[in-house]
């Protein structure tokens, strides 16, 4: 994809950034599968805590939210947090329009974070993501940027 623009978002672009997280989420979410299997937690859809992981993060960080816009679209996003005493970049949370996956946006936006992690002195590159197969675009992509597999693991729920 040409001409695609990486960069800072804006505040009054948040609401389109939070729309692309749950579109892309949609379907792989811990929250969701939580929510398929006991129901709604604490009275809300799984939307709002998704949203609200990704609303309090840039209230403390707006300078980390990058989105990926293409011809006046905003397509796809990515957070990422710098741990400088362990000198660790993470990519946190992103997506890509549903519309618009497997064009190369989501490689663009790890790209430009990996870049900015080697400027800020970082020396390894950190990011976690699902092993089941709804996630297996997503490993491949960071596959793509350079990123191996490190450690394998399984997240449990226990309704009390």
């Amino acid at each position: 994809m040409t001409d695609l623009a990486i960069r800072v978002a804006r505040p009054e672009e948040f609401e389109r950034v939070l729309q692309i997280l749950v579109d892309g989420f949609r379907g792989r979410t811990i929250h969701q599968k939580l929510e398929q299997r006991h129901g709604m937690i604490g009275g809300r859809p799984w939307e709002h805590w998704k949203r609200r992981e990704l609303i309090g993060f840039y209230r403390h960080h707006p300078d980390r939210v990058l989105v990926a816009e293409w011809d006046g679209k905003l397509l796809g996003f990515v957070t990422y947090s710098l741990d400088r005493d362990r000198e660790v970049g993470e990519i946190q949370n992103n997506a890509v329009d549903p519309a618009y996956q497997g064009q190369g946006i989501g490689t663009a936006l790890y790209r430009v974070v990996l870049d900015i992690f080697r400027r800020e002195g970082m020396k390894y590159a950190w990011v976690v993501t699902g092993l089941d197969e709804d996630y297996a675009q997503a490993r491949r992509v960071y596959e793509k940027v350079g990123f191996e597999p490190l450690h394998r693991s399984v997240s449990y729920v226990q309704k009390l």
